[in-house]
């Protein structure tokens, strides 16, 4: 899969994983009183597939719609994460 087609099907995860559970993008953008996840600008971009999220952006956002990394992965690649980990224990 190519950069682009990461950054859309990524976006379109997050955004019906957001919708799923009822979460205004200011409100996913949050995780805190004090603390934020990113700009609601930088949210949109995700979601609209014209931005690919910093690791640790992603594993917040990831944390806040309450999805395991392995479902988010499959969710996004179509394969079992436990299988891709597995091809790179051998190196």
């Amino acid at each position: 899969m190519d950069d682009e087609r990461i950054r859309q099907k990524m976006g379109a995860v997050i955004r019906q994983l957001r919708k799923d559970k009822g979460l205004s993008q200011p409100a996913l953008s949050k995780s805190g009183e004090e603390d934020q996840i990113c700009d609601v600008g930088t949210l949109k971009r995700i979601e609209a597939g014209k931005h690919l999220p910093r690791p640790h952006t992603l594993y917040r956002i990831i944390s806040m719609l309450d999805v395991s990394h392995e479902e988010f992965h499959n969710m996004v690649y179509g394969t079992d994460m436990r299988t891709f980990n597995n091809d790179f224990s051998i190196i």
